[in-house]
């Protein structure tokens, strides 16, 4: 009884926690703090957090960042929540065994880094894609009883990659994965 308390009570705050995140995201109308921000540094925080679910779903995540030490000026908070909930999606889309990763390098001559977020989970259907970012929406109601969630994660991605003025692009094969790739600017 008391395990389950304490997992329904870590699913409550874990809800709560993304609600507040969106709405502050939603009334904010710039980044909070623009500093140098170490991308190795924030996929590794990122892909330890997802670690641990991934674990217990005997999950592989692979993490490359190129250059290693890449540096650009943004808002690392936002960076890492954009991180956090992509790959929590992917961690929670991906079925036991599976693998999925983290790909982040410089684009578009240095003005750019490229953050690509993969998996081999169940994959999104075209059908499904318009309805994506939209908040407190998950794009199979049927998948909200198997798969624990209020549908802000990827609508708080949306949001955070807007405010950062950088574009997000999903690329989805039905039973083959997904691909979420962020662009954002270096400066």
């Amino acid at each position: 009884f008391v395990r389950a308390i304490q997992e329904n009570g870590d699913r409550l705050l874990a809800m709560v926690n993304g609600v507040l995140n969106y709405t502050i995201a939603m009334a904010s109308g710039s980044p909070e703090h623009m500093d140098l921000c170490s991308m190795g540094e924030l996929a590794t925080s990122s892909t330890r957090q997802a670690q641990v679910k991934a674990d217990k779903k005997q999950q592989t995540i692979h993490m490359n960042v190129q250059p290693p030490a890449l540096l650009i000026r943004s808002d690392g908070d936002a960076i890492l929540q954009i991180l956090n909930a992509l790959l929590d999606n992917a961690v929670k889309f991906t079925p036991a065994g599976g693998a999925l990763g983290v790909n982040i390098c410089a684009a578009e001559a240095d003005e750019a880094v490229r953050i690509e977020v993969w998996d081999t989970g169940i994959g999104i259907s075209a059908e499904q894609m318009s309805y994506l970012f939209q908040p407190f929406t998950q794009i199979d109601q049927r998948l909200a009883r198997e798969f624990v969630g209020i549908g802000l994660g990827l609508a708080l991605v949306r949001r955070r990659v807007e405010l950062l003025h950088g574009k997000v692009v999903v690329e989805s094969t039905p039973g083959s994965g997904s691909r979420f790739v962020v662009t954002l600017p270096t400066a």
